[in-house]
């Protein structure tokens, strides 16, 4: 049986001793609500901590509807937090689709994370189906935003594309992509593999399915329980 803790911006299962702590990473048009409902039913077993958080910088929280940046910064503090009070059991970051971007980038940057599964994540924020002067704008919910490149050097510091060339924890990543996906293609998953140059055997790809919501979940979900810590 799943005990499930609701609090304003949090939901989480009840574990007395935890064995592992799963974190759970929406996509844009997502919530805790929604990434918990998709993935708790088959990691819950009373032994592993899941969290799903809406972040500063997404769903209004701090008053804009997405600014990868932030969401990035919240997360990594809430990270650390947990390492703090669980110090030697594994800290899994579970991400689909924006929230597989962020997920990544955290793991590229923040040592306290053991291990990413990233789902149909993009590998910059130009690199989807959405026009990026539209998504810029979406990012805070104004159509009278000058875009400048002090402004995309920052947004894109929440995106794997921004460590390219830069030293960074690049272990225990998993990428899952449907060949099928229209909304992140899956050129995004190439180019996160060479990035973080991610071995065939943690890679699970699907040649039907479209994006996250729609596509082998079942598989995906099965494939994850089976490789987390």
């Amino acid at each position: 049986m799943i005990i499930l803790i609701q609090m304003k911006y949090i939901y989480k299962t009840k574990v007395s001793n935890p064995k592992r702590i799963v974190c759970l990473f929406h996509g844009f048009m997502g919530n805790k609500k929604s990434i918990f409902d998709i993935f708790t039913e088959k990691m819950a077993d009373g032994e592993t901590l899941i969290i799903a958080r809406d972040a500063v910088g997404h769903n209004g929280r701090d008053g804009s509807k997405i600014n990868w940046l932030a969401v990035k910064k919240d997360w990594d503090r809430y990270i650390n937090s947990l390492r703090k009070r669980y110090p030697r059991i594994p800290i899994i970051l579970v991400g689909a689709s924006m929230g597989g971007t962020i997920a990544l980038t955290i793991r590229l940057t923040n040592k306290n994370v053991n291990q990413v599964f990233a789902v149909c994540a993009l590998h910059d924020l130009n690199e989807d189906t959405v026009n990026f002067q539209q998504r810029l704008r979406l990012i805070f919910a104004s159509g009278k935003l000058t875009i400048n490149n002090r402004l995309l050097k920052k947004l894109r510091m929440g995106t794997p594309s921004h460590y390219v060339n830069k030293k960074t924890y690049r272990n225990n990543i998993y990428l899952i992509h449907s060949r099928a996906d229209k909304v992140v293609p899956f050129s995004n998953f190439v180019k996160n593999k060479k990035l973080f140059n991610v071995p065939k055997s943690n890679c699970r790809t699907f040649n039907s399915g479209g994006h996250y919501e729609t596509s082998r979940r079942i598989e995906t979900e099965q494939y994850i329980r089976k490789k987390m810590l």
